[in-house]
């Protein structure tokens, strides 16, 4: 039979099985899976698909989700009396789950070809379905719950393994409890543990959340008898007084302290450690909430008025606390002031300016959060995101943005300042000698700064290599602060941006070129650089002004000149006198220094009894008789040397005649400039 014929046959039967659905509200749904058929026939019709599809998951795919040869099929009844098909085919099923293979294949196999579906949502059940004809799954918050119960009621490990992998990463502190109560449900040990481990962690943030408010009593029971836990005892009870409070209310009865004594049990109630309150924290919360029975507030009144008692009914152990390890640049902090005139020193937020810092760490570290300065008593509005730059684009780890009020911190009992902790909803994991980059972009009053920061601080055996973004490869931060400048007529910073994009414009030209076609999911490519780039700043970069090495492995080829203008610009590096250049040929651009790399010895310094280039030990005298300064130096990596730096006086001229020699092995003039 011919494969057309087949098609042809196989529509009435199935276009049939459609209007014929048990699914409730039969118009839409009828509508619906006449539409699936419609064009499943098309593809059909149009194409010998099978000849597509390369392997056999590639024709699992394409047949997923389509009436195509289907034998079953799955209706998930939905609002408004309109119900929900997903057409599927049983021996996919059956190979997939060894429930589906009993359910279709077993001795007591059904007979049935539709089964409606109460416990689940479209969209979970979707999921699970393209997991079995996919080999992938697409997992969200609101879904990830129920394909892990539909991976575990239809024992594929496969996908179990899928989802406690999303639900180990997904973790923040809004639904903590509910992933871990989902995940007592199912068992996973391993998931559990990090959750509780999450929650002992950011206690003080768990119990407010809304989620922690509808759990179980069994689940704040396990929380108010955990001995490690980071939050103060009377915020403890603040927050079961508020669930015990809440579940009162859902029964519509009025909260007092008979009925939330009731709701807590007298397991909770036992397990608060009331004795590691202040007395004032004692008597303004928990006296007044009517939880404690008479003679519970009598032996409280005894223990604080130190009475002796023969038992107090509640713990005086101190809980365990897990504190944040955590490294400190600076090693000075300033309080913003501004005195009179123009004297001022503070740190300002907003302009749309980000703050940043580039860093690394030598040991794989797990990264909580990032302490801010402010000042005392303000509040500050932050978007802060770390990026993992070693890649580009770079790689978002992690985005955490709110509202935080700063407060007072003391730092080696030495130091006082202000600021705040942005704490991440889930902790990022940071690689070894991988380049990291903290962006905040943060709006509020003058703040707090540091001085004396340190390039490498080491922190309880982890050395930090802190690197200035300005000084890096991110070329992106100036240009954006640039137009910001220009923007708010801001001279000072404008011409700052200006001086950083004039040092770095070789590398910041390509990255923008590059970032421009890979925005428009393009690869890069020299014709698509330079198509990006325009005639007229292709024309005015002074290529001529490479080296013959630098043309070579950085121009040559690369498809930004044509091949006519590579050429030329060849005879040009082996005839330099060589005339009608089409690329901009002209004096060598005035340049800024990068960085102070090399110092002469100060001229009061002294060393084996030798006097450094000191001729008088009150002042420096450049010598009209010819006399030289010298210095040698080495290096122990490969550097491009921009430039030297010299001594002079204000508003005098100075005339120099500078060489600098290779004198290993043998002696060769590199630079010689009057």
């Amino acid at each position: 039979m011919g494969a057309g014929v087949s098609r042809k046959a196989h529509n009435p039967v199935r276009a049939t099985m459609a209007a014929n659905s048990e699914i409730s509200g039969a118009d839409y749904s009828t509508l619906v899976a006449t539409d699936i058929t419609a064009a499943s026939d098309t593809l059909v019709t149009d194409e010998d698909w099978q000849t597509k599809c390369v392997t056999v998951l590639d024709r699992t795919k394409f047949i997923f989700n389509m009436e195509l040869q289907s034998d079953v099929r799955f209706v998930v009844p939905a609002s408004f009396g309109l119900g929900r098909v997903i057409p599927a085919h049983k021996f996919i099923l059956a190979i997939s789950s060894p429930v589906f293979y009993a359910m279709f294949y077993g001795p007591v196999a059904e007979t049935r070809n539709s089964f409606e579906i109460l416990d689940y949502e479209y969209e979970s059940l979707l999921e699970f379905f393209r997991f079995l004809y996919h080999d992938e799954v697409n997992l969200s918050e609101s879904n990830v719950l129920q394909v892990l119960q539909l991976a575990k009621q239809y024992i594929v490990p496969s996908l179990v393994n899928k989802c406690t992998e999303y639900l180990r990463d997904f973790v923040e502190i809004s639904n903590v409890f509910k992933f871990l109560v989902a995940a007592q449900t199912y068992e996973e040990k391993d998931l559990e543990d990090k959750y509780w481990k999450v929650i002992e962690m950011q206690a003080d943030q768990a119990v407010t959340s809304e989620e922690f408010f509808t759990v179980e009593r069994s689940v704040v029971e396990s929380v108010v008898k955990r001995e490690t836990l980071n939050i103060k005892e009377v915020d403890l009870f603040k927050a079961v007084n508020q669930w015990a409070t809440r579940k009162v209310e859902k029964q519509e009865r009025t909260p007092d302290g008979d009925l939330r004594r009731r709701i807590h049990g007298e397991e909770i109630v036992k397990a608060i450690r009331f004795p590691l309150m202040s007395q004032k924290e004692f008597a303004y919360v928990v006296v007044d909430s009517g939880i404690l029975t008479v003679k519970e507030h009598g032996d409280m009144m005894k223990y604080y008025s130190n009475v002796s008692i023969t038992s107090l009914p509640f713990s005086r152990v101190k809980r365990l606390r897990t504190d944040f390890l955590r490294c400190h640049r600076f090693l000075t902090y300033f309080r913003p002031y501004l005195a009179s005139g123009d004297s001022y020193a503070y740190w300002f937020y907003g302009l749309g300016a980000t703050d940043k810092a580039r860093f690394s760490v030598n040991k794989p570290i797990r990264l909580r959060g990032v302490r801010h300065f402010g000042s005392i008593g303000n509040n500050y509005t932050i978007s802060l995101q770390v990026d993992d730059v070693q890649y580009f684009p770079p790689n978002c780890l992690v985005k955490q943005s709110g509202r935080y009020a700063s407060s007072e911190f003391k730092m080696d009992k030495t130091y006082i300042y202000a600021g705040f902790d942005v704490m991440f909803d889930c902790p990022i994991d940071l690689e070894e000698d991988c380049e990291y980059e903290i962006k905040s972009l943060i709006n509020g009053p003058l703040s707090w700064y540091g001085d004396r920061g340190q390039n490498s601080v080491e922190c309880h055996g982890v050395i930090f290599t802190f690197k200035d973004p300005l000084e890096s490869n991110d070329r992106t931060n100036a240009s954006c602060v640039l137009v910001t400048a220009q923007k708010f007529e801001e001279r000072d910073l404008e011409d700052r941006c200006w001086k950083l994009i004039e040092m770095q414009a070789d590398e910041a030209i390509d990255k923008w070129a590059t970032t421009e076609i890979v925005k428009r999911r393009q690869t890069p490519t020299g014709p698509l650089q330079s198509q990006m780039l325009g005639e007229e700043i292709v024309k005015a970069i002074r290529f001529p002004l490479m080296s013959q090495a630098e043309f070579a492995s950085m121009v040559l080829g690369s498809g930004i000149l044509t091949n006519e203008e590579d050429g030329e610009q060849i005879f040009q590096l082996f005839k330099p006198n060589m005339t009608n250049m089409p690329i901009v040929q002209s004096l060598t651009r005035h340049r800024y220094r990068h960085h102070d790399s090399l110092h002469a010895p100060s001229y009061r310094q002294k060393n084996a009894g030798l006097d450094y280039l000191a001729r008088d030990t009150s002042k420096w005298r450049c010598d009209r008789y010819g006399g030289n300064d010298k210095v040698k130096f080495s290096v122990n990596k490969p550097i491009r040397l921009r430039g030297v730096e010299h001594f002079g006086s204000i508003a005098n001229e100075y005339t120099v005649n500078l060489k600098i020699n290779c004198i290993e092995p043998y002696r060769k003039c590199l630079v010689d400039s009057l």
